[in-house]
């Protein structure tokens, strides 16, 4: 009988405990997760308008020739009615080759694919909502498009040629032409930092997918592309040195930060102990950024004190007339101050850098 009781007591001294733990309620949810990530950002697309009407440029009212022939005053031949004036002036002398303008006042660069790399800092709102911050650093640049670098060059490689036929259908000896392309390509990237929010379309189970929606602000800190187009014409006529210089700087220019909807969705899969793995496909979505800057700087050596000087107009309509006399009140086709930079195309619609990220989460 004394056995009985002590295994007994023995047996309610070692379930008891036992009891206490299974009553005793479960630990709650991790509500918190951290992750880092990386990926890849694909090329961005975007949607272009057509551009502004900001280019009245760089043409002066008609003014006569020494000869009596209408003429206009250009800072560059490769802009406002540069080219025109050039070509029609060729044309007339009875020349070939034509000068080509740069693509001013069309798309030149757009944003490019690169390597991303951020962290993500989420809470749990009940079993299905979350709310999370993230930041990105993405190696994208600004990059130019093929089609505006093609055009460029052609502009440039035009210089010399065009002004050759002209230039020897004139009285001019010792004629020298030269052009030049700078390319600068810049060294911007992209900052993201968002505010999501997340809804889980499974609340259990190792594989939960999620839609996901926010805004956030873009930086792009960095350079932008610059094009830089130098041309020379070096000549003498009726006794006297002629030396001009074109120069046209292209600029492309972009807000530095821009306010971004955030929209995409991905899918986790949970492992042991509170760390998982995450893929992830989202789009931050900005007006687009793009403007096309233009400036010029002509210039022109004018004869010094004692030096021979000279005025010399075509016979064409228009006409073209050079003068290298310092002080003269007789105009040249060719000099007209370009006045600082002006905004000669701007981006319509909207941009969209998409991300590709795969990374692993903790929760705690």
């Amino acid at each position: 009988m004394r056995r009985r009781r002590l295994s007994i007591a023995v047996a309610w001294c070692l379930l008891l405990p036992l009891n206490a733990l299974a009553q005793t309620p479960a630990s709650p949810p991790s509500k918190w997760e951290v992750e880092v990530h990386g990926g890849w950002m694909p090329v961005s697309h975007s949607s272009l308008s057509a551009p502004e009407p900001v280019y009245p440029v760089a043409v002066q009212p008609i003014f006569t020739t020494i000869n009596g022939f209408p003429s206009y005053r250009v800072s560059s031949w490769w802009l406002g009615g540069g080219p025109a004036m050039t070509n029609t002036v060729g044309t007339a002398l009875g020349t070939v080759d034509r000068l080509n303008g740069p693509p001013v006042m069309a798309p030149l660069a757009r944003r490019a694919g690169g390597a991303t790399i951020g962290a993500r800092l989420t809470r749990r709102i009940g079993v299905r909502y979350e709310f999370e911050v993230s930041f990105e650093y993405a190696a994208s640049s600004i990059a130019l498009l093929d089609e505006a670098l093609a055009r460029t060059r052609a502009a440039a490689e035009s210089f010399v040629p065009a002004w050759r036929g002209i230039l020897g259908k004139m009285p001019a000896e010792a004629v020298d032409v030269s052009a030049t392309l700078d390319i600068d390509p810049g060294s911007s990237r992209d900052l993201a930092l968002t505010g999501a929010f997340n809804i889980n379309f499974r609340t259990a189970g190792r594989w939960r997918p999620y839609v996901t929606f926010g805004v956030g602000l873009i930086s792009s800190p960095g350079e932008r592309p610059v094009l830089t187009l130098t041309g020379r014409q070096q000549f003498t006529l009726q006794g006297a040195r002629f030396d001009e210089t074109d120069a046209v700087t292209i600029r492309v220019d972009a807000e530095r930060h821009a306010p971004a909807a955030v929209a995409g969705g991905g899918i986790r899969r949970q492992t042991a102990r509170g760390v998982g793995l995450r893929v992830d496909a989202r789009a931050h979505i900005t007006a687009n950024p793009f403007v096309t800057l233009v400036d010029a700087a002509p210039h022109q050596v004018l004869a010094s004190a004692g030096a021979a000087t000279a005025v010399f107009a075509t016979a064409t309509a228009p006409s073209l007339q050079v003068n290298n006399a310092a002080g003269s009140s007789i105009p040249s086709s060719f000099g007209l101050p370009f006045g600082g930079k002006r905004q000669t195309f701007k981006g319509g619609g909207l941009i969209a850098r998409v991300t590709l990220t795969a990374g692993i989460f903790w929760r705690f």
